[in-house]
């Protein structure tokens, strides 16, 4: 992880983590940086990398990967992270956020998709939000789920890989600010 001060992203979370975390792979040239964690105290149980510009309108993909509840299994875990990832679409209410999210994968809201993850396609299911620029995508991974929130660009223009412990290519800003001497 790069460590810059003047970091629009947020503070590094303690490394390394407690499970794998899922970025863009090498055919994504933007900015990466570290978007958040939970709990901001250890241990860590979600992590949310920012691929691409941060909000106004930009194209950009999040990804968000949680560890799964117990062995093999993901599905509450990947509920929890979907409706994270549905907070930040525009003009979703509530009541169609937790429809949405705890009907993942089954119905008319969710399509079956392919996601390329360490280079062997695998099953999701992608949400396309009313204006059709957002879209949401969940895979259950069985150490891990991951999420993809995007906007400006697709799924499937760029794969996901495993990253190092260190997360390398990605910014934060230093975990304890440095205080001037008075």
């Amino acid at each position: 992880m790069i460590l810059n001060a003047k970091s629009t992203y947020m503070w590094a979370p303690p490394l390394p983590l407690p499970f794998r975390v899922l970025g863009l792979d090498n055919s994504f040239t933007g900015r990466r940086g570290v978007s958040m964690w939970n709990p901001q105290d250890e241990p860590v149980h979600t992590i949310t990398l920012l691929h691409g510009g941060p909000g106004g309108g930009r194209p950009g993909m999040r990804t968000i990967c949680r560890p799964a509840d117990y062995p093999g299994v993901w599905q509450g875990a990947t509920r929890d992270a979907i409706a994270e990832a549905l907070l930040i679409l525009p003009g979703t209410e509530a009541n169609h956020r937790e429809e949405v999210a705890s009907n993942w994968g089954t119905g008319p809201l969710w399509e079956p998709v392919g996601v390329t993850v360490d280079g062997q396609v695998v099953s999701a299911h992608r949400y396309r939000h009313s204006d059709d620029k957002w879209w949401v995508v969940g895979a259950d991974l069985g150490d891990i789920g991951v999420c993809v929130i995007g906007h400006g660009c697709q799924v499937g223009d760029h794969g996901l890989v495993t990253l190092a412990p260190d997360l390398p290519g990605y910014t934060a800003k230093p975990p304890h600010p440095r205080v001037a001497n008075a």
